[in-house]
């Protein structure tokens, strides 16, 4: 028996030589100024991979001890690889057409029809006071999920609209957020806002709006607590699962009150300091992507981590628009941890399986 356990502790060595298997750890995932790295005994413990912080003191260690790295900078707000991948942004449009019993995300409506690319309200009087718009219900977040940012989110929110007929003061639509919690507790978070043909234009055109989650509604809380290593904290068990089995998150909302043929385009939705600013100037964006990765890059870069643990849909374009920048100018793709609930449902779905669809990563965790 001592025989074969000898055999067994030198065989295993040889054959993840031989064979070249990806074993890794995540190791220095705090800021650089409050951790000290052990390197030097990860490459004992015969890991090939590391998950690490790069730094001007480090980078020759990691690429003399390891053969990949998968970079994780998410300290600082220059750290601009992981900064904008943990940034907002949605867009849907009006046409799509889910079941208004549907209890996964996408648009819904009480009525109207599709007219080309946009959903049209038609002039059927029976129709005033219903929904013309309403979902995606999903979950967003409340706040940045950042080491240096903890703010509330200010979300922009973008209807892209357009009317027929005169533009004189008649109401045609009102506007307004609710927000459902996974308990099924409903609430106003944006105050209606009703739009008179003579703030509407007979060419589409914007009309934005902004709103905030509140931690509560109704003393139902709108998030549970965070999880993940792109802004670590401790994480207390979830409470039970409630009963409540239908739809719920944010509900962008246009209710019809007759007047004139209203048509919807399509909604965008985004926070304002990340992918707001990201919008207002991509060339510079994209630029300070590319530096960053030249100047924190080692030789030996696998990945670059993105934010970890996407729960809301609002993560993916980022995540999407960041990899591209990336992989069509020659550097190493995005990569993130994958563990949104231990249900493996968020929204009502298997999230996985949308993330996958919508993103299409090259690896995950």
């Amino acid at each position: 028996m001592k025989k074969l356990f000898f055999l067994i502790v030198v065989l295993i060595p040889l054959a993840l030589q031989a064979q070249q298997f990806r074993t890794g750890v995540y190791s220095a995932l705090a800021p650089e100024s409050q951790h000290l790295e052990n390197l030097q005994q990860i490459h004992d413990m015969h890991a090939n991979t590391v998950v690490n912080h790069t730094n001007s003191s480090n980078k020759t260690d990691l690429e003399n001890l390891f053969d990949s790295i998968i970079v994780y900078n998410p300290h600082k707000i220059t750290h601009y690889i992981h900064h904008y991948t943990a940034g907002y942004y949605s867009k849907w449009e009006a046409e799509e057409n889910l079941n208004i019993t549907a209890v996964t995300p996408g648009i819904k409506h009480q009525f109207g029809t599709v007219d080309g690319n946009t959903w049209k309200s038609g002039l059927n009087s029976n129709n005033e006071g219903q929904l013309l718009i309403t979902g995606p219900d999903y979950i967003q977040d409340r706040k940045y999920r950042l080491w240096y940012d903890k703010r509330v989110i200010n979300y922009v929110l973008k209807f892209r609209m357009k009317i027929d007929g005169d533009l004189t003061h008649d109401s045609v639509c009102e506007i307004s957020v609710s927000y459902r919690t996974e308990e099924g507790v409903i609430g106003i978070i944006m105050q209606p806002e009703i739009l008179y043909a003579d703030n509407l234009s007979n060419s589409f055109a914007d009309y934005t709006f902004t709103y905030s989650i509140p931690e509560f509604i109704n003393d139902s809380p709108t998030e549970y607590p965070e999880r993940g290593i792109s802004g670590f904290s401790q994480t207390p068990e979830l409470p039970e699962q409630s009963l409540y089995q239908g739809a719920y998150g944010v509900q962008f909302n246009i209710k019809w009150l007759g007047n004139r043929n209203l048509y919807v385009d399509y909604i965008e939705v985004y926070d304002p300091e990340i992918w707001g600013a990201f919008l207002n100037n991509p060339d510079s964006a994209r630029t300070n992507i590319l530096n960053y990765a030249d100047a924190a890059g080692t030789s030996n870069t696998m990945n670059w981590f993105s934010l970890d643990e996407p729960w809301t849909l609002d993560n993916y374009t980022p995540y999407i628009v960041v990899d591209s920048i990336l992989t069509n100018n020659g550097k190493p793709p995005l990569i993130t941890n994958f563990h949104p609930q231990y249900t493996h449902i968020r929204n009502n779905e298997f999230t996985l399986k949308r993330f996958i669809e919508t993103v299409h990563p090259k690896k995950v965790l």
